[in-house]
């Protein structure tokens, strides 16, 4: 019967140098502007999102936290489309378009009475 070594090195090189990208600073530094700004931006998203989970609602942390988002949320979606995009111009639109979305959510007025902050 034929036994096959076998590696304990399952890395192959396209892994070794994909891994060695992402622990390098160059592509971050290389990248324009607009990209690492609308980067920094998805962070603060994605950290506040979860501190308002964890946080109950209406607590003067939570509402900070959802303030902290929504800024986020607008500077990303503005980020977006001064991203450079390549041949995707699709990512560009739909970009622009949850943008656009999110200030009509935001500056519709309610038509229900509603404090803000408030827990329910």
């Amino acid at each position: 019967m034929l036994q096959t070594p076998v590696s304990t090195d399952m890395a192959t090189p396209q892994t070794r140098a994909a891994s060695r990208a992402i622990s390098s600073r160059r592509p971050v530094v290389a990248a324009p502007l607009s990209t690492r700004a609308h980067a920094v931006f998805v962070l603060a998203l994605v950290a506040s999102g979860w501190g308002i989970l964890a946080l109950r609602k209406g607590d003067r942390r939570h509402r900070a936290l959802g303030w902290t988002w929504v800024c986020a949320m607008a500077a990303m979606g503005t980020t977006s489309l001064i991203v450079p995009h390549g041949a995707n111009w699709v990512a560009a639109y739909v970009g622009g378009a949850s943008h656009i979305r999110f200030w009509l959510t935001v500056c519709t007025p309610s038509s229900e009475e509603t404090v803000v902050g408030t827990a329910e």
